[in-house]
């Protein structure tokens, strides 16, 4: 028995220390598990709090919590803000700002790692544009297959993720696009864009900027517009610098499609095509292969811009015009009126920053009937999601939430014309399935 004691001693002193050695960091990783993704601390919450009642002063929160800085980007910008408006932020303040920020930021991207990404590998889901009601719709379709997985709070966590990160990706690859050797050597050119990606982004989608046409004029009201809307975020100086951007790079685009496509082709026969992003990349592509001397790599992707746009500027000439031309009582037969003809005439010049005539019409339709064939396959594919012989399977939405959900499968972000429009394929396809 004495031997036995002898021996546990020993023992009982190395379990002792041991307990002493990972103390602190059995402690350290209950507080991690404490502050996992998708539970709100009291303290952030407290800091939620403070942002939401100094920063929301100056202007729209969202325009911070679609930006992505590091801490002493975030620290020099509050800054900033602090001497520009005049407001009295005491240091601490500024501190739990900064704080707030930083782990705001940790905390969207370990939701987003550790519950979208159980499923989903890469960066598909953030390279899709969505609006925050469209990604919020998507994240509960998600929420409903995955169970108890994805809080409510999370759900709100990865809007605000996807929103930033993929404004992130665009701002990457708009600059790629147009940064390249013409932009670098031209230093008025290179900052504009800088003004453009940075100011822009604050407070929408750069892709809206990128899917319209304008004239010089047109282009100033509507950049005059955004300056009263930001409260002097952007100067009288920027005003000047994103007119002569956005002009610049639509003379540009439009000289470089003049080079190489309008050399084999009438602008014509190519503009009056509905394809998607994808068909036009790989036609392109195939013209390159044939005459790759024109078709230059920076030109191609000067090329993507320009007809994704004026595919989008095509498309929106219809979006909400629905029922100028069609009825649901028969058939979905459309017979355009005068009516509708002078408001597609007068649309299309304006949004087309070009003259549109009467004989026009014809090709503007049928591009409008290329792009409703190809958007409605989605209905096709689809199918069970409403028609399945399963009932236990059907997925039940109002029409609201199902034309969300449609407008991210056809690549669209939805506003009230889309929803107008894809209100319009449901009515068209309903009536198809009862006959």
């Amino acid at each position: 028995m004495s031997e036995k004691k002898t021996f546990s001693q020993p023992l009982v002193r190395r379990g002792y220390f041991l307990f002493l050695l990972l103390f602190p960091l059995i402690i350290s990783c209950q507080e991690g598990m404490e502050r996992s993704p998708g539970e709100q601390t009291g303290q952030l919450a407290e800091e939620a709090a403070l942002f939401g009642r100094e920063c929301n002063k100056c202007h729209a929160l969202q325009r911070a919590l679609n930006t992505f800085r590091d801490e002493e980007a975030w620290l020099i910008t509050i800054q900033r803000m602090r001497e520009k408006n005049q407001v009295d932020i005491p240091p601490g303040e500024i501190d739990r700002l900064v704080r707030y920020h930083v782990e705001r930021q940790k905390k969207e991207a370990a939701t987003f790692q550790t519950k979208c990404q159980l499923c989903h590998q890469g960066n598909r889901f953030v390279e899709k544009a969505l609006t925050p009601e469209q990604a919020r719709a998507l994240i509960r379709k998600m929420q409903e297959k995955a169970g108890n997985i994805i809080t409510d709070e999370d759900v709100e966590l990865l809007v605000t993720f996807h929103v930033r990160e993929h404004q992130q990706t665009v701002k990457r690859d708009f600059r790629k696009a147009l940064g390249g050797p013409a932009v670098q050597e031209q230093g008025a050119n290179a900052e504009a864009l800088n003004i453009f990606v940075q100011k822009c982004s604050s407070c929408h989608e750069l892709e809206r900027s990128l899917e319209v046409f304008k004239d010089e004029q047109a282009w100033k009201r509507t950049i005059n517009t955004m300056q009263a809307y930001s409260r002097g975020y952007i100067t009288e100086d920027e005003v000047e610098s994103l007119v002569r951007f956005h002009v610049d790079r639509q003379k540009n685009e439009l000289d470089v499609f003049r080079e190489t496509c309008t050399r084999c082709h009438s602008e014509e026969q190519v503009t009056r095509r509905s394809m998607s992003e994808e068909e036009w990349m790989q036609t392109v592509k195939r013209m390159q292969d044939k005459t790759p001397e024109i078709y230059t790599e920076e030109k191609i992707k000067i090329l993507a811009i320009y007809h994704k746009k004026h595919e989008m500027v095509m498309a929106k000439l219809f979006y909400g015009q629905c029922n100028e031309c069609h009825t649901l009582s028969i058939s979905p037969t459309p017979s355009i009126t005068a009516r509708a003809s002078d408001t597609l005439i007068t649309t299309a010049s304006e949004k087309l920053a070009q003259d549109i005539s009467v004989p026009d019409i014809r090709d503007l339709i049928n591009f409008h009937k290329e792009r409703e064939k190809r958007e409605m396959q989605i209905f096709r594919q689809q199918c069970p999601a409403c028609h399945g012989t399963d009932t236990s399977r059907r997925e039940v939405r109002n029409r609201k939430e199902w034309g969300l959900l449609i407008a991210s499968l056809q690549n669209r972000l939805y506003d009230e014309a889309v929803g107008n429009s894809i209100n319009t394929q449901i009515d068209f396809h309903l009536l198809e399935q009862r006959r």
